[in-house]
């Protein structure tokens, strides 16, 4: 039922679709007649879509990183509750300063707008978000960025 009234893989969702939802939050946009729908359903689409991305694609390294420093934050924070060792405070904003210093945006960091314009380039042609599945975009922009690497590294040599 879900997937006849949403987008709920990454290999049907339109990219348009898809950074609505991830820039902007609006989960509304899992759906395919925006008319029809509740916030739950709009989320458990969201969540399958997420994961079906996670599942084809992968999380990646700097996102692995972050997600581990964020753990560590959070049970060091258990352990000042329960023990009230105030040491922990000085590891805890440590791991914060180290977090922020991932999370700040970076010269190679770019966003999905940019990127778009990166893959039309590429491929000689303007992308267009609202027809583009998210699978076929990740993908493009994945095999883009092969080709830059192997590309940069047959110069070096």
């Amino acid at each position: 039922m879900l997937e006849k009234n949403y987008f709920c893989d990454i290999d049907v969702m339109p990219l348009y679709n898809w950074r609505k939802c991830q820039e902007k939050g609006d989960l509304t946009f899992t759906r395919r007649n925006k008319k029809e729908g509740d916030p739950q359903n709009d989320l458990e689409a969201w969540s399958q879509t997420y994961k079906s991305f996670l599942n084809h694609f992968g999380i990646s390294d700097k996102h692995r990183q972050i997600l581990e420093i964020e753990k560590r934050i959070g049970i060091l924070n258990c352990d000042l509750v329960i023990t009230g060792d105030r040491f922990l405070k000085n590891e805890i904003k440590r791991l914060e300063r180290e977090l922020k210093e991932l999370t700040d945006t970076d010269s190679e960091s770019i966003g999905l707008g940019e990127a778009i314009s990166h893959v039309s380039k590429w491929q000689s042609f303007r992308v267009n978000a609202r027809e583009i599945t998210v699978l076929d975009f990740f993908e493009s922009l994945h095999t883009m960025n092969k080709e830059y690497s192997s590309n940069g590294r047959e110069k070096d040599k």
